[in-house]
Order: C-alpha cells, then structure tokens, then sequence
C-alpha cells in the first residue's frame, strides 16, 4: 500500500551517477497531485545555485506502461 509502485533513476552515460531526473508512477492521480502541490519548485541541496523541482506528467502512464517502456530500452535490467 505504498504511495507509488515504480520509481526510475535513469544513468548518466558518462558517468555512474543519476542523469539528474526521475520517473515515479503514483497509485492515483490524488497522490500525484499532492506530491507535486508539495514538492514543484523546491530547492535541492544548499549551494548557491540549487537546482529546482519541475513536476511534468510523463509520456507514458501506469505501471504496466513504464515497465513495457523500459524493457524495450536497450540493455535495462528490472528488479523484482
């Protein structure tokens, strides 16, 4: 009964860190929305310039959708 059922940190291809956005797929469009209400705009980390929160509904929507989605990317591995 969590608030979401997939999470996808994609990797930067030059290095082995985040690419610096996620995928999340919420169990409803109530919780979406909550998250974004709370979260859009906010600062991450405290330096001088900190990079921003921007909240956009993905292409693909639903957890089935995101996992066909990223089995058809090239070499992506899923967790069970």
């Amino acid at each position: 009964d969590g608030v979401f059922d997939f999470l996808y940190l994609p990797p930067d291809r030059d290095c082995s860190a985040s690419a610096g956005y996620a995928f999340v797929n919420f169990r409803s469009e109530a919780l979406a929305c909550g998250f974004k209400a709370r979260w859009q705009g906010m600062a991450l980390g405290e330096h001088d310039l900190p990079a921003r929160l921007r909240i956009t509904p993905a292409e693909f929507q639903g957890l089935e959708a995101n996992l066909r989605h990223l089995k058809k990317k090239r070499g992506c591995r899923l967790a069970a």
